[in-house]
């Protein structure tokens, strides 16, 4: 028996398959028009989860994008030291053992991030699953490691990283399973949008005995259409026919369905904490206690957020020695915390170098 693996949706793009109609994509392009929409905002909230935040030294092989996309579509991980290898890993992890009496796992085993069969990296990359071996014990508080600094040793023990606070259990949902059913609403919006436009277009359909009529039609449209762009004011109509409308008489303002929409990504972007108009952004201008609430609201999740991750900084710091840290992205929160005269992240060597020198600079002083 196989194990679990992803649908391999670049090779049937190549092929002209649409993956989700099985279709042929010139098919498949008019009627899921909703999918396609979908997959656009979906790659859009994963962009601005993956970017609200910024990561300096995080070790070799580790990235501030493979970490922020780990933890959006599992949830929580664990980073963790291979002696053998002399390398430090981020994955997922599940209970390994027992719990302690709040419900924390006292021991965890660490899982491939996209499951199934991994690459043995000790043994001559031979077929097997690496991270089977890996058993780890996890620190949750500083004070731990303080009372007996001799006793937490690298290679035994790992620091747990969760993307919000947890709920009554330690496993939390996924970021990419929470904002599933907003995404999938937001992408019906434009096309009942598009629905209501094709109703109310004004297109009437006339009913006709036979074919030499339909061509009649035909011709009497092409002179009400050259009549109107040369502003000729009477048409000559003639025959027996009747015009019928095709459509209902429903008058709804493509507004609402935009509004619709714009309240949804109001939501999901607070659901990250970051800057929206609220749930329901009014055509007039917001009163200003309102604005304060709603931005009150979304710093404290964005906080939430930033604490989880900058606490798991100090773990891993005190543990491994290492001196990673994280801090929030000026893009996200339009604030120039740098004081480099823009609001758009750098992502470079000497900026993260600078940020080290600080850092130590500061200690010395201290």
């Amino acid at each position: 028996m196989g194990g679990p693996k992803l649908p391999d949706y670049q090779t049937m793009y190549m092929m002209g398959i649409d993956p989700f109609t099985k279709q042929p994509t010139r098919m498949a392009s008019e009627s899921n028009i909703k999918e396609k929409i979908r997959m656009n905002i979906r790659i859009m909230d994963e962009q601005e989860a993956i970017n609200r935040f910024k990561w300096y030294n995080l070790p070799d092989g580790i990235d501030s994008q493979l970490l922020e996309r780990i933890i959006y579509y599992r949830g929580q991980a664990i980073m963790f030291y291979d002696s053998d290898l002399d390398k430090f890993y981020f994955l997922p992890y599940a209970l390994s053992g027992s719990i302690d009496p709040y419900g924390r796992f006292l021991q965890v085993k660490a899982l491939p991030f996209l499951g199934g069969t991994t690459v043995d990296e000790k043994k001559n990359n031979s077929l097997k699953v690496w991270t089977d071996s890996i058993i780890r014990i996890p620190i949750y508080s500083l004070e731990e490691v303080f009372a007996d600094p001799e006793k937490y040793t690298a290679k035994d023990y790992c620091v747990i990283l969760k993307d919000y606070t947890p709920q009554e259990g330690e496993n939390i949902v996924p970021r990419k399973e929470l904002q599933e059913k907003i995404i999938s609403l937001m992408a019906e919006a434009f096309p009942m949008a598009r629905t209501n436009l094709i109703a109310n277009c004004g297109v009437q359909g006339l009913r006709v005995p036979d074919e030499d009529s339909k061509a009649q039609v035909n011709i009497m449209s092409e002179m009400i259409k050259r009549s109107s762009t040369n502003g000729e004011p009477f048409v000559p109509v003639y025959g027996p026919q009747e015009f019928q409308q095709l459509t209902g008489s429903a008058s709804s303002k493509v507004q609402d369905f935009l509004m619709y929409m714009q309240s949804l990504d109001n939501f999901r972007r607070s659901c990250y904490g970051l800057k929206s108009g609220g749930v329901f952004e009014k055509k007039a201008h917001e009163l200003q206690a309102e604005a304060m609430v709603n931005q009150s609201n979304t710093d404290l999740i964005f906080q939430d957020s930033l604490k989880r991750r900058q606490d798991f900084c100090d773990l891993v710091n005190l543990v491994f020695g290492l001196t990673i840290w994280c801090e929030p992205s000026e893009t996200a929160t339009g604030i120039d915390s740098n004081m480099d005269g823009s609001t758009v992240d750098e992502e470079n060597i000497e900026e993260s170098q600078m940020f080290v020198e600080q850092g130590g600079a500061e200690d010395e002083n201290a």
